[in-house]
């Protein structure tokens, strides 16, 4: 796959008739008579793009495997939308597919396996993966912005309703609890401020000697 690609979010920006190729993956499919609507997403935004796909655009063996999950380009022109919340879509020509989703098995059912048990068995992350996905206590400008951003709109006991795309891969988000940030005290960052402080006297010293010193 190409990734020098326009992101969903600066597709919203552009003028209708402007062509456009749309990456990304698919989070609903609804059929219609001899029409499709397609709500698809790429990680750079909340908003979802709509894109149209008339009758006998895409060939019928790919519209099937269109669904949630799928990975996909869909090639096509940027038009004006007729439906409320939306200023425009795409009105797709064409469309390849680069990952198929098994509609069996994502959207994950509630009733399924647990996050930790699917984590633990499908994760690549080998440093949470053993911990059934777990990362630990942490700041969420820890992670790298798409992450982030997703991380900070979820609620305790929330989870992303469609995966965050970074960098590193594709992530599915849960936040299991929140508490303040506690910064330690003096007393326990004395040792430590105080070892900083030595190593910088011991340094200066280092070097306002070699600076004297006379090499013959």
């Amino acid at each position: 796959m190409d990734y020098r690609r326009t992101y969903v979010r600066d597709l919203f920006n552009l003028a209708p008739g402007t062509a456009v190729s749309a990456y990304g993956w698919v989070k609903t499919r609804r059929d219609g008579k001899g029409i499709s609507f397609v709500q698809l997403n790429d990680g750079s935004c909340f908003q979802d793009l709509q894109v149209v796909i008339d009758d006998g655009t895409v060939p019928e063996a790919i519209l099937k495997q269109l669904t949630t999950g799928a990975c996909v380009r869909i090639d096509g022109e940027i038009v004006e939308s007729p439906a409320a919340g939306q200023a425009v879509e795409l009105k797709a020509s064409g469309a390849e597919l680069y990952g198929s989703s098994d509609p069996l098995k994502y959207p994950l059912q509630k009733k399924g396996a647990s996050f930790e048990k699917l984590a633990a068995e499908r994760s690549t992350d080998t440093g949470s993966k053993a911990r059934g996905g777990d990362l630990d206590w942490g700041p969420a400008e820890r992670y790298v912005p798409p992450f982030r951003d997703a991380l900070t709109k979820l609620k305790k006991g929330q989870m992303t309703d469609t995966p965050v795309q970074t960098q590193f891969g594709w992530h599915v988000i849960r936040v299991d609890d929140e508490r303040a940030m506690k910064f330690p005290s003096l007393e326990e960052v004395k040792p430590q401020i105080t070892q900083g402080l030595q190593r910088q006297q011991i340094e200066k010293m280092i070097t306002e000697l070699r600076a004297k010193a006379k090499v013959e």
